[in-house]
């Protein structure tokens, strides 16, 4: 089993090791990625064994090559991006 960062996940680079194991993160800024997440719905994702971490899955074939991603969902991430929202609306109402 290979573990690569987001930087091996190119279609070309697919392509090249779809005969191996291997696991990466799939970038976000990737069409796919962000239609996944904007069309996942809340039922889909299930408690994992660690607080505050619930999880799904799909298939993808992405490059071509067939692919279970795994999409994490944590709390403290949403509670950081909320608080990071509110600061920025906060800020915008101030300047108008």
């Amino acid at each position: 089993m290979f573990v690569a960062d987001a930087a091996l996940y190119t279609e070309e680079n697919l392509q090249q090791i779809k005969q191996l194991r291997w696991i990466s993160r799939v970038p976000c800024t990737l069409s796919a990625a962000k239609f996944l997440l904007e069309k996942i719905c809340q039922e889909a994702f299930v408690s994992s064994a660690l607080d505050g971490y619930r999880i799904t899955s799909c298939c993808n074939d992405y490059g071509e090559v067939q692919q279970r991603w795994l999409v994490v969902e944590s709390q403290a991430r949403k509670d950081a991006d909320l608080k990071q929202l509110e600061k920025r609306l906060a800020k915008q109402r101030i300047n108008c």
